[in-house]
């Protein structure tokens, strides 16, 4: 690691939502286990995938784009009402009547969140590209809240239900037009970075992870039109395995021999990220699929692509707080605190976890919690890397 230079945000506030996301990460496995395929469950999840970029974003975009740093209290100000919604939303999922008081908390943490973000990126020099997408996604998500949050107003109250119906879209926009749109934008410049490939970025992979994003954009908007979803779904997974054959290419020609964990991670989750489009795509024709297609986003493609970038982020900034904390000392580099025997063995679980799950799903919904428990292990295998991980750093750093 090289010294820390004026485009790296102070640690302690990304550290601190990366710190409350994993909890939530952990809430979802022990919900599934005790739940089942629950709405609570699913939406611990989704709090795990939204707070988790919002800890990454507050470092990446000053590195990426070129944008002002930010203090602490800025990220952990913007992650306060999200973590505080997606509370109380798991907690109205499992009977507490706190649904409005959830819906209009994540509204006011989206808005609040994606403004500041965009804000942010409209001054940003760097990688317009990048700053793009992400806008995108920040948009996104200040559209599937809205959604979500008319959605618990009429769970509350009873009234209004036939918001409910926009289930499917708030899914769209939520999975594909934000969680993915943001993964492929961060994915441009951490595979090459991670492999230690320095290739220029060609015009067919921009093409395509443009492709996607309006591909997105265009699936949420005919959600309810079997062909024309159809279309975009295929043109979604045409993206994904254009882009992902770019990745491939990187990896052929990196320097670094010995293929970094994150990106072991990053490759299973975009076999996930195509599985799930595929089988959205066969839920046009057989609705149960539909099940599958969120099991493999959530579990496969998001929870696994955050969980191996994590390594690499939780792993920075524990070494950047351990840095400032104790100047002059000789800190172990990541690649050799990384426990990746462990890392491997989550690796391999979680992936086991996420098709047993997809298909339990689709053809066998009364055994979804035993096809749960490797990615249950998985979980406590991750838990055991990260601690093992940081103590190097966060040991000593008093």
């Amino acid at each position: 690691m090289q010294a820390i230079d004026a485009s790296v945000s102070d640690p302690r506030g990304s550290g601190g939502v990366l710190t409350l996301a994993l909890t939530f990460f952990a809430a979802g496995c022990v919900l599934v286990l005790t739940t089942g395929a629950s709405l609570a469950a699913l939406h611990a999840f989704a709090a795990f995938i939204v707070l988790a970029f919002v800890a990454a974003s507050n470092q990446l975009i000053p590195v990426l784009t070129g944008a002002p740093v930010s203090a602490p209290r800025a990220v952990l100000l913007a992650a306060t009402p999200l973590a505080a919604g997606f509370t109380l939303l798991v907690a109205s999922f499992l009977g507490a009547p706190l649904f409005e008081a959830a819906g209009a908390l994540l509204l006011l943490g989206a808005a609040g969140w994606s403004g500041w973000t965009i804000s942010r990126l409209l001054g940003a020099p760097l990688e317009r590209s990048i700053a793009g997408m992400i806008g995108f996604a920040a948009v996104a998500f200040v559209a599937a809240t809205t959604i979500g949050a008319a959605m618990a107003c009429a769970l509350a109250g009873g009234t209004g239900l036939r918001v409910l119906a926009l289930a499917p879209l708030h899914a769209l926009l939520a999975l594909a037009a934000f969680a993915s749109t943001a993964i492929v934008a961060v994915s441009v410049r951490f595979v090459p970075m991670f492999a230690l490939a320095h290739l220029a970025g060609s015009r067919r992979q921009a093409i395509a992870r443009w492709t996607f994003v309006g591909a997105a954009a265009f699936a949420a908007a005919c959600f309810d039109q079997p062909n024309a979803l159809r279309v975009a779904l295929a043109a979604m997974l045409g993206a994904l395995g254009i882009a992902g054959s770019g990745h491939l290419h990187e990896l052929r020609v990196r320097l670094r021999r010995h293929l970094d964990i994150s990106l072991r991670y990053a490759g299973v989750a975009w076999i996930c990220a195509m599985l799930a489009v595929a089988a959205a795509l066969a839920a046009t024709w057989w609705p149960p699929a539909a099940y599958a297609a969120v099991a493999l986003a959530v579990l496969g493609w998001a929870n696994i692509t955050i969980v191996g970038y994590g390594y690499k982020i939780a792993g920075f900034l524990a070494w950047q707080f351990a840095r400032e904390r104790r100047p002059g000392v000789v800190l172990p580099t990541l690649s050799a605190a990384v426990p990746e025997r462990c890392a491997v063995t989550g690796l391999l679980l979680l992936t086991t976890g996420t098709l047993a799950t997809a298909s339990a799903l689709a053809v066998a919904p009364a055994y979804v919690r035993w096809a749960f428990l490797p990615y249950a292990g998985g979980a406590v295998a991750v838990f055991a890397s990260y601690a093992r991980l940081t103590h190097p750093y966060l040991g000593g750093a008093r």
